[in-house]
């Protein structure tokens, strides 16, 4: 609440329980714009970032997606995106990931749709 009333900001971020990946996918919804942190994937300077509605992306783990996890989230829609000329440890990808949604996102659009989760697997 702090931060929040320090950056003057009127939406305070849900954080929800974790869940296993394809209960995650699974749970997304349908009109989700979905990403995932990929070195061999678009670069993201490449791609337009969403403008509004809801969007999700899937970084990390360290070693990178298992070839199970990539077929799952590759079949749930996930487009493979680069967000760095080289690889990068999961927290730095995700804020990376998030810098890239932001600069989509108009100042006053409002809070962004609640799905039950965060914004990224």
């Amino acid at each position: 609440m702090a931060a929040l009333r320090q950056s003057q900001g009127r939406w305070l971020m849900e954080v929800c329980a974790p869940l296993g990946l394809e209960s995650a996918v699974g749970a997304l919804p349908a009109a989700s714009a979905r990403w995932l942190g990929d070195p061999g994937g678009r670069f993201a300077g490449e791609v337009a970032a969403p403008g509004s509605g809801a969007a999700v992306g899937a970084v990390g783990p360290a070693g990178g997606f298992d070839g199970s996890e990539r077929t799952l989230l590759e079949g749930g829609g996930f487009q493979a995106l680069r967000l760095s000329a080289g690889r990068l440890r999961t927290e730095t990808a995700a804020l990376c990931w998030a810098c890239w949604w932001a600069s989509g996102s108009a100042p006053d659009q409002g809070p962004p749709p609640r799905s039950g989760g965060g914004a990224g697997l």
